[in-house]
């Protein structure tokens, strides 16, 4: 056992080296990009970042910076420095030097960079940028420190949750970059600003106002948050609210198109309370103000378009072409796609060179060009830059990058990927489709339910999914009921059927796997809701292990200290919370949950979470691990104190993940 985890070991540090990640794609025109690629070492805190030149001629400079945004003429880029927030700084540079630069400690404390709250937003001649950041805090001392603020030092600030536990005060800024200045912008006290943006040929602001609530909720994969349009004009500093459509509970991304007459945003539907649901594209004309629906939600499944699915990283892409032409990214039946919205909302998907499925993503869009990440489960990312011209695509793969191994423990991950075969399996039950991925089919099989549960399974490149098939063994991702990509109807059908539904589903991916696969060793792995069908699955007896992170294993306990209370009264009723929540309440989420069934379970279990999750709290881990010891079962608990929901730091990752191949294998050779 002692050579195969060393195995392991250089397995998962080579399948790290291999990968690299995409972190950011700039068109400079139809040939000319710059990609910025980020490198994992299983050893170090963070990543290595590099860029990566196509057709490029001009000197911006490639300096390391937190992060980077380029004005829209691709002349002038912003730096932001500085590590902690009484440090940071903006940098403006131009084609040949460092302009200026903005000390901020004085003027408010961390610039916001999340798809929640939005990117820096330039002001088209250049002049002005918008950006959202935490507001400076008052230092608070004991009573006898002498400070004006006194006592509030342990005083608890909410802040909006899993991935944003920094943000407890976000403000709306605007640097003049003439004046060398940074300014507030005011606003109505009942919003919180997001996602700003400049209109074209003016000095006119829109943003996204989040509506406040009683306390501050999480807003990380949270698209049912209400919120409205409001312009505000930079010369007066006044506010105005944009009246949408009375059927809509929020918008997220507004979009200006090229000459500024028309305002694209995404719609989120009244009276829907699944965390991510079908969005429709609406379109406001700028000088009456008049609201239309573009692209509707999609009811009903087809091959052609589901509807318009994804997280605010995904959802942020939303661009114009042209004045009249709309591209975006959606989820669609397990894959990322890019679509194309005419005015007279016609959708059409985006076609390429390569051979299908790909995961496609859209980096960057300028002049009817798109910059776009290409990948799927067994070959790593391509680069393609597309041109669109009279309504047609044409593009070019301007870069593979399939690695060249140098290293056995490569090889092997490599060898594995060219040898796998994906299969699609389409459910019988329903419209939802699974994904299979197998060497030899005699090998044990993971069934990896995706998280959310309002998600995908998608057939995007993971370095994971290389060592599992270098290791032996075969994949299955399934969707299901609930899951994003196939129409409105199959997301909402789980409400009110979580723990029922999506199990179901999951087990009939299974025994559809059994025409390709042998299922006679099965292991389930999940996170978040995917940790909560695996458990579910444990208490089947179909799985001889199980691996459970972060899962949710007791909505009813879960609900009243997570950061998205609303969530657990929308998978198990389809209601709103209620505060206190009733007894019939707590039953009805408590029957829906794994410990219900957790008598059941008999398989070896290993749970793995995050000390600080604010998602699935720490406890709901714990609360499984206690009921499996307790009765004797063999139960084993990873505790990583200082890691989240997503357990991202790179030592944790490479430690969790070792050591669930590890526990696998171990189990495997004690049972043979």
């Amino acid at each position: 056992m002692e050579g195969r985890v060393k195995e392991i070991s250089k397995l998962l540090e080579s399948a790290m080296r291999l990968s690299c990640i995409i972190k950011k794609g700039i068109l400079f025109n139809k040939t000319s990009a710059l990609v910025k690629f980020s490198t994992e070492e299983p050893y170090q805190s963070q990543g290595r970042d590099f860029f990566k030149l196509y057709g490029f001629n001009s000197l911006l400079p490639l300096t390391q910076a937190n992060s980077e945004y380029y004005s829209p003429s691709r002349h002038h880029k912003i730096l932001i420095r500085g590590e902690k927030e009484e440090e940071q700084y903006i940098e403006v540079w131009d084609q040949h030097r460092l302009r200026l630069v903005k000390e901020l400690k004085k003027v408010h404390s961390t610039i916001i960079e999340n798809p929640v709250f939005g990117e820096i937003s330039w002001s088209s001649d250049e002049r002005y940028i918008a950006y959202i950041a935490e507001a400076s805090k008052k230092k608070s001392g004991s009573f006898w420190s002498g400070e004006e603020d006194v006592g509030n030092t342990n005083l608890y600030k909410e802040n909006f949750g899993e991935g944003l536990a920094n943000v407890t005060n976000p403000r709306l800024y605007v640097f003049d970059i003439k004046e060398n200045s940074v300014s507030e912008i005011p606003l109505p006290a009942d919003i919180y600003p997001a996602q700003s943006r400049f209109r074209p040929n003016s000095y006119d602001l829109v943003i996204v106002g989040l509506k406040k609530t009683p306390y501050k909720v999480g807003m990380a994969a949270m698209l049912n948050r209400e919120s409205n349009l409001y312009q505000i004009n930079l010369d007066t500093k006044e506010v105005i609210k944009i009246d949408t459509q009375d059927t809509l509970q929020g918008i997220v991304f507004p979009r200006f198109n090229p000459s500024g007459t028309l305002l694209a945003y995404y719609g989120v539907p009244k009276g829907k309370r699944a965390h991510m649901m079908c969005l429709s594209i609406n379109l406001l004309d700028w000088e009456n103000k008049a609201p239309r629906c573009l692209v509707d939600v999609v009811e009903d499944y087809n091959d052609h378009f589901n509807g318009i699915y994804g997280f605010h990283d995904s959802l942020s892409t939303l661009n114009w072409l042209n004045d009249e032409k709309l591209i975006f990214e959606t989820h669609h039946k397990g894959s990322d796609c890019i679509f194309t919205a005419d005015l007279n909302g016609n959708v059409s998907e985006f076609t390429y060179d390569l051979l299908k499925p790909y995961h496609l993503s859209l980096l960057d869009v300028q002049q009817d060009t798109a910059l776009i990440r290409a990948a799927n489960g067994l070959n790593f990312h391509r680069i393609l830059i597309a041109n669109h011209t009279n309504g047609i695509w044409s593009n070019t793969l301007i870069d593979n990058l399939t690695p060249t191994p140098t290293t056995p423990e490569e090889e092997k991950i490599i060898d594995a990927l060219n040898s796998a075969t994906m299969t699609t399996i389409k459910h019988q039950n329903t419209e939802m489709s699974s994904f299979l991925y197998h060497t030899s089919p005699g090998n044990p099989l993971y069934i990896m339910p995706h998280g959310g549960p309002h998600s995908s399974a998608f057939i995007d490149f993971t370095w994971s999914l290389g060592v599992r098939l270098a290791l032996g063994y075969n994949v299955l991702m399934p969707n299901y009921r609930g899951s994003t990509g196939y129409g409105s109807k199959n997301l909402e059908a789980l409400l009110k059927n979580v723990g029922t539904m999506d199990v179901e589903d999951c087990l009939e991916s299974l025994e559809l796997a059994k025409h390709y696969v042998d299922t006679n060793y099965v292991i389930s792995y999940g996170g978040s809701h995917g940790g909560f069908l695996s458990a579910h699955l444990a208490s089947t007896g179909v799985p001889k292990l199980s691996i459970v992170v972060n899962g949710v294993t007791d909505i009813s306990s879960m609900s009243l200290v997570t950061d998205i209370t609303d969530w657990c009264y929308a998978e198990v009723f389809n209601e709103d919370p209620v505060f206190p929540p009733t007894e019939a309440h707590i039953a009805g989420m408590y029957r829906a949950s794994p410990v219900a069934r957790s008598g059941n379970i008999s398989i070896p279990v290993l749970i793995v979470t995050g000390g600080s999750d604010k998602r699935v709290p720490p406890h709901s881990s714990m609360q499984l691990y206690r009921i499996l010891k307790g009765r004797g079962v063999d139960v084993k608990l990873l505790w990583y104190d200082n890691d989240g929901h997503s357990l991202l730091s790179k030592s944790t990752a490479y430690d969790f993940i070792a050591n669930q191949f590890v526990w696998v294998e171990e189990k495997i050779k004690g049972s043979a």
